[in-house]
C-alpha cells in the first residue's frame, strides 16, 4: 500500500463504514449490516481464474470458511435453516473485501458503532503502479513486449497464485488483470473511461458484454439443505430454468429470463453538468476552443 485514507475507531462517521455497508448480515459483524443484497456481478465472478487466490478475499460464495469473521469463525452458506437469518442474493455471492467482521476478529478494529472501523481505504497500491507501467508501455497499441512490464505483470499474477509465461502482454490481458486485482475498489470505471478514449465502441462492447442484468432465482422446489449443496455457486453448476426442464423442476438456482436487459451507451460514461453551473456559466455548454501551445 502506497497511499490510503487512514481510518480510526473514534465513533460514528470517523472510521470506515464499509464493514457494515458491505457485510452480508449481523452474523458476520455481530452488529449492524446492510450488505445482504450486494455482491459481485456474474460477469466479475466469471473473470476470476478458478485458481486465483484473490477470489476468496474478494467475495464469499457457498462453502467458503473464514476464521476471522463472525466473532471467531464464519462459513458462508446460501441459506440458513429457517431461511430468514440468511438467504442467497441474486449473485449467489456476497462481498468479502473491506469486511473485517466483529471486534473479536480484528483486535478491536471493527469499532464501537460498527460504522467506525479502522481498516484503511485504498487509494494507491504498488500493484496499481506496476499495472499503470504496463499500460503506459502498451500506450495506443495492442500489446507490449517490454521486459520490465512483463516482469511486474508476472509479479502481480504470482502473488495471486497464477503464472504468466507469455512473451508479451495484450491490452485485453491488462484490462482483465486490473478488473480482478482491484475488484470492488471503485477502480474499474476509470479503466473503462481510458478504454473509451482509445476506442469508444470497444468500451461499450466490453460493458454490454457483461450482461449485468443476469441474476439468479432461488428454486423453492428444493430444500435449504439442497440449496447449500456443494457446487451451489455461480460456475459450480449449469443452471436450468424449470420451463426448459422436461421434469419441470429445473436446478436449485436458475437465471431470471425475464429481467430487462441493461444497455450502456456513450452518455452513461459521463456525468451531466449541474444545472446551477450552466446557469452561472452558460459558456460551459459551448464547444471547447483549441489552444495552441
Amino acid at each position: 500500500m502506497l497511499f490510503a485514507i487512514q481510518c480510526t475507531n473514534d465513533g460514528y462517521g470517523y472510521g470506515n463504514p464499509r464493514n457494515v455497508s458491505l457485510s452480508r448480515n449481523a452474523l458476520i459483524t455481530l452488529g449492524s449490516s446492510w450488505g445482504a443484497g450486494k455482491g459481485p456481478t456474474l460477469s466479475l465472478q466469471e473473470t476470476f481464474d478458478p485458481r486465483d487466490a484473490r477470489r476468496y478475499y474478494t467475495y464469499m460464495r457457498n462453502g467458503d470458511s473464514y476464521s476471522n469473521l463472525g466473532g471467531g469463525g464464519y462459513t458462508y452458506r446460501n441459506f440458513s435453516e429457517d431461511e430468514s437469518t440468511e438467504a442467497a442474493n441474486e449473485m449467489l455471492a456476497h462481498v468479502r473485501k473491506y469486511v473485517i467482521g466483529a471486534n473479536a476478529d480484528c483486535d478491536g478494529l471493527a469499532g464501537a458503532t460498527n460504522q467506525d472501523a479502522g481498516n484503511n481505504l485504498y487509494l494507491l497500491r504498488l500493484t496499481d503502479v506496476y499495472l499503470c507501467y504496463v499500460e503506459a508501455c502498451i500506450a495506443s497499441g495492442s500489446s507490449t513486449s517490454d521486459a520490465l512490464a512483463i516482469d511486474v505483470f508476472k509479479q502481480v499474477r504470482t502473488r495471486a497464485g497464477l503464472s504468466y509465461d507469455a512473451t508479451s502482454i495484450t491490452y485485453d490481458d491488462l484490462i482483465k488483470e486490473r478488473r480482478v486485482e482491484f475488484a470492488l475498489e471503485s477502480v474499474n470505471f476509470f479503466d473503462v473511461k481510458r478504454m473509451s478514449y482509445r476506442d469508444m465502441s470497444k468500451a461499450l462492447s466490453y460493458l454490454n458484454g457483461m450482461k449485468r442484468e443476469r441474476q439468479y432465482v432461488s428454486n423453492a422446489s428444493y430444500t435449504w439443505q439442497e440449496r447449500n449443496a456443494s457446487g451451489a455457486y455461480h460456475g459450480g453448476f449449469t443452471p436450468i430454468n424449470p420451463s426448459a426442464d422436461p421434469s419441470g423442476k429445473g436446478t436449485i438456482f436458475f437465471i431470471n429470463e425475464d429481467a430487462a436487459s441493461i444497455t450502456i451507451t456513450e452518455k452513461n460514461l459521463v456525468l451531466p453538468v449541474p444545472a446551477e453551473t450552466i446557469t452561472k456559466t452558460p459558456s460551459i455548454t459551448q464547444e471547447p476552443v483549441d489552444y495552441p501551445f
